[in-house]
């Protein structure tokens, strides 16, 4: 009991000294390591069970700030969801209710020094940050293969071994390539290095390979000298689970990125794609 008051009245004098306008606040909530959710405003943030490490003061702010880019038009106040860029174990689910949607609608997020879009009025967020719904805007990417799931839980295919990718691209040479895998079932937690490192690109047709994974920003960032440039997925640093994995893409063109969906990866030992606790000979 005295550490839990002791731990709210410290955190009462962090918010006084550290937070927004008190005036701006939307909601709070502690969440731990079992999850929940949070709502304020027009956002719901749902944070999935093994999320958190430890117990967490999860708190929405009005945010001032604008997060329209690249042709996406904010619509009304974005969302500051605190601790700013907390990385989470499995993604939160965040819910941006509108009164009218429509084909263009977006949640921007701004987080981990970027900002993604993502389709319809849902975003799934690795690093927590600032939200705003968005209308307009059109992709300088496009995703031609493969067919990709559009949620987390809800992944596309059942890859082995590799993935391969084709990529058109419109008024874009330069691509960012973010991919993250995470296991649902909580069990393996380092599957992506000390960055985006789990997996790396191979057999790159249509451009050059320019950083990689090392960063620790991206998995890798490429130079186009195609309107196409397709490439082979393949394990780095990602480690063997006893399920498959749910993997997120992010393409970006340096100045937004674009959330393209969601894969199933086969990392289990008996799969073929596995061997020695490791995939892809890399491990950790």
């Amino acid at each position: 009991m005295h550490r839990r008051l002791l731990r709210l009245a410290c955190g009462s004098c962090l918010a006084l000294a550290c937070a927004p306008d008190q005036d701006l606040e939307l909601a709070r909530a502690w969440i731990g390591p079992e999850g929940g959710a949070v709502n304020g405003g027009a956002v719901t943030v749902d944070i999935p069970a093994g999320a958190l490490a430890s117990e967490t003061e999860i708190v929405l702010y009005r945010a001032e700030a604008s997060l329209t880019t690249a042709g996406y038009e904010q619509r009304g106040d974005a969302v500051t969801i605190e601790p700013v860029g907390l990385r989470l174990a499995l993604p939160a689910t965040v819910t941006v209710t509108v009164t009218e949607s429509s084909d263009d609608t977006s949640v921007l997020v701004a987080a981990a020094d970027r900002i993604v879009a993502y389709p319809g009025e849902v975003a799934y967020l690795e690093y927590l940050g600032d939200v705003a719904l968005a209308h307009g805007g059109t992709p300088t990417l496009t995703l031609v293969a493969p067919e990709l799931g559009s949620s987390p839980t809800q992944p596309g295919g059942d890859f082995v071994d590799k993935v391969h990718f084709e990529l058109e691209l419109d008024g874009t040479e330069r691509v960012d390539l973010l991919f993250t895998a995470w296991d649902l079932d909580g069990e393996q937690t380092l599957l992506n290095g000390k960055g985006h490192c789990g997996f790396e690109v191979a057999q790159l047709v249509g451009g050059s390979l320019t950083a990689g994974c090392a960063a620790g920003r991206v998995t890798a960032s490429l130079n186009a000298t195609d309107d196409k440039v397709s490439f082979d997925l393949l394990p780095h640093h990602l480690v063997a689970t006893d399920a498959p994995v749910s993997v997120g893409v992010i393409a970006g063109d340096g100045e937004l990125g674009y959330s393209l969906g969601y894969f199933q990866f086969d990392a289990q030992l008996d799969s073929g794609g596995c061997q020695l606790e490791e995939c892809g000979g890399a491990g950790l």
